[in-house]
């Protein structure tokens, strides 16, 4: 079981009101995608942290992970939700299946992505170094 985290950096000035209906939207649009398993998503409830706001997403495969992205209402949903109301991403894997090996593959450390990114997913070339 993959666990998909994407933790968020709030445009300033974004209202709490605006937040709620960030909330609404996400549970409304991501949880028709049948690839995801389940679907959360909050508010910060610290004002001194900059996330102000995480979507957790939960996917049988990284295979199912990657189709649940492609689907329409995912790109609909980044390019008319989150994009327009953060300013940074920070997208995070976990396995959570303890007896699931992880692949060997080397991997970058985490990155942050810009809101303005044409892939939310995709890691900077800088990152990569």
């Amino acid at each position: 079981m993959i666990h998909h985290l994407t933790l968020c950096k709030l445009k300033p000035g974004i209202s709490s009101q605006k937040v709620e209906e960030m909330m609404r939207l996400t549970r409304m649009s991501l949880l028709k995608i049948d690839k995801a398993l389940s679907v959360k998503c909050g508010r910060n409830i610290s004002p001194e942290d900059p996330w102000g706001f995480f979507v957790a997403v939960e996917a049988e495969t990284m295979e199912k992970l990657a189709a649940y992205q492609e689907d329409a209402r995912y790109i609909k949903y980044m390019e008319e939700v989150l994009k327009p109301n953060t300013v940074q991403r920070t997208v995070l894997n976990f396995e959570t299946d303890p007896a699931r090996p992880i692949p060997a593959k080397k991997t970058a450390a985490p990155a942050s992505v810009p809101s303005s990114s044409m892939k939310p997913e995709a890691i900077p070339e800088s990152a990569r170094r």
